[in-house]
């Protein structure tokens, strides 16, 4: 279906198109199964429910992922995904990069020497949609806030609007009038667009919204399980007990246990990533602000519904929870986990597992939590305590209490749940002391297993510059000492040993 005149012929049902442009890569350019386009999901959810587009029935709507293609290519094919939204024949396309949940894998901060790869796609996915066959539909292309990129796409003529941020509230009135002709987008708040002179910058608007559920019939779930990208965003990327201990062997052997290792995408066992709030994580390395400060949540009888549809719908079994804070509000954590432990002693819920790769808080771990979250089917529970260090600490707005950490801690061990302790070291002005720190206490914990990523990336807001550097410039020496330190300590093996029942009747029962 085609615009004339700005309108759509009368009497049919609105077309339009939905598609990821960005290829999904692994640390290092490893490919992963990527995480599911959840942005682009929940948006399609809100068009359905929009009144203005509704014309008797609700909009057609068709989501292709340049990450997963029909054709099964290995990572994917931008013109095959492009070419599909193309024949679908749409009124108007949202083509958005990385999932808007994850403004750390958004990557808008663009390096020195030029563009950010994902820039790059969407400039190229925007061209090829402007070029079809019979027309070319209205291109709304959906960015974090950063006006740079977005000046960028439409000097370069790859969108006819930008909509900057969390835009789930006006996604749908604003599509409506895209259909409908509209060319003047003052004062429409979350946009850019080109006046015929120049690029213009609308203003970020306060989120209210209630978040919607994923519309996740518009994918094929069994395309995004494996090795997810979910797993390696918490830098633990196998699910095994051991995984950290390989990381002292060559890359190529850490592949290859990690391709043995993973979830096969044949045998009906199926993952999926859910938020039951949107925020932004304190450490995010490319904050950009885009969902402000105050998160939303949704309700607990919700997210039961969308596990439940997950599991009788799409045979999941695995459910990760993908919020940056989980544990920020005990109470809220306590009542989600204990509904789905619930959930597990009915029939068909049984084998379902859950996950959090982003990590947890830690020190807001009661023992009661703890065990609602083993009741749940967690056997793992990653804390992202990032640093031991008081000052680096308050520059992270974080304030972690580690004696209450260590002591949650303790109580996964007894319970025979394994710790995993989520650090970073090299972090923007951070000394050799503070590093040893961070290091001496995560030894002295009672987590089973520890990584410790760099933290260069990491922003500590306006106290400090990108010129101020620590005192630490052999990150990889570093690591490999923290690894030796935290793993030689006598007791570690110890509580490794408590963890493996689980962890090996987890592994066992997700491929199954």
């Amino acid at each position: 279906m085609r615009l004339e005149n700005g309108q759509a012929s009368l009497g049919s049902a609105h077309r339009i198109g939905l598609q990821r442009a960005a290829d999904v890569a692994g640390p290092g350019g490893r490919r992963t199964a990527p995480l599911p386009p959840i942005g682009l999901l929940v948006a399609a959810t809100a068009l359905r429910e929009h009144e203005g587009l509704r014309r008797g029935a609700p909009p057609r709507l068709q989501l292709t992922d340049a990450a997963i293609t029909p054709s099964g290519k290995d990572a994917g094919s931008r013109d095959e995904a492009t070419e599909r939204t193309l024949a679908f024949e749409p009124e108007a396309v949202l083509l958005a990069s990385e999932p808007i949940e994850l403004p750390e894998r958004g990557g808008s901060r663009q390096p020195a020497d030029g563009p950010a790869p994902w820039l790059d796609r969407m400039v190229d996915a925007g061209h090829r949609l402007g070029k079809g066959p019979s027309g070319a539909p209205f291109r709304i292309l959906w960015i974090d806030e950063t006006q740079d990129a977005a000046r960028v796409l439409l000097e370069e003529g790859a969108a006819d609007l930008v909509v900057r941020g969390e835009a789930d509230e006006f996604m749908p009135s604003l599509v409506e009038a895209a259909i409908a002709g509209r060319t003047d987008w003052s004062g429409q708040r979350g946009v850019s667009w080109h006046d015929g002179t120049a690029v213009r910058h609308e203003r970020m608007g306060a989120t209210t919204l209630k978040l919607a559920t994923p519309a996740w019939d518009l994918i094929d779930l069994s395309r995004y399980s494996g090795t997810n990208e979910a797993s390696w965003l918490s830098g633990t990327r196998l699910e095994t007990w051991g995984h950290q201990l390989l990381r002292h062997l060559p890359t190529r052997v850490q592949e290859g246990v990690q391709e043995r290792l993973r979830v096969p995408r044949s045998s009906g066992s199926r993952e999926a990533t859910i938020f039951t709030s949107r925020t932004c994580p304190p450490d995010c390395p490319t904050c950009h602000g885009s969902f402000g400060s105050h998160g939303r949540e949704r309700s607990v009888a919700e997210i039961v519904q969308e596990v439940r549809e997950l599991v009788q719908k799409h045979r999941v079994r695995h459910i990760a929870i993908g919020d940056p804070a989980f544990d920020g509000q005990p109470a809220r954590a306590e009542a989600i986990v204990n509904a789905i432990a619930k959930l597990r002693s009915a029939p068909g819920y049984g084998r379902l597992t859950v996950s959090f790769p982003r990590g947890l808080r830690g020190d807001g771990l009661t023992p009661g939590l703890i065990d609602a979250l083993l009741r749940a089917g967690a056997t793992t529970l990653p804390l992202r305590v990032t640093t031991a260090s008081p000052r680096l600490q308050r520059l992270l707005k974080e304030n972690i209490d580690l004696q209450k950490v260590d002591k949650a801690l303790g109580h996964m061990a007894d319970r025979g749940v394994r710790g995993h302790l989520m650090l970073r070291l090299g972090l923007p002005t951070e000394t050799v002391g503070e590093a040893a720190h961070t290091i001496r206490w995560a030894r002295a914990s009672q987590a089973a297993t520890a990584d410790f990523e760099s933290g260069r990336q990491v922003d500590l807001g306006p106290a400090w510059t990108r010129d101020q550097s620590g005192d630490i410039d052999d990150f990889p020496s570093l690591r490999r000492r923290a690894l030796t330190s935290f793993y030689s300590s006598p007791a570690r093996a110890g509580r490794l040993a408590k963890s493996v029942p689980a962890s090996l009747a987890h592994a066992i029962q997700r491929r199954i």
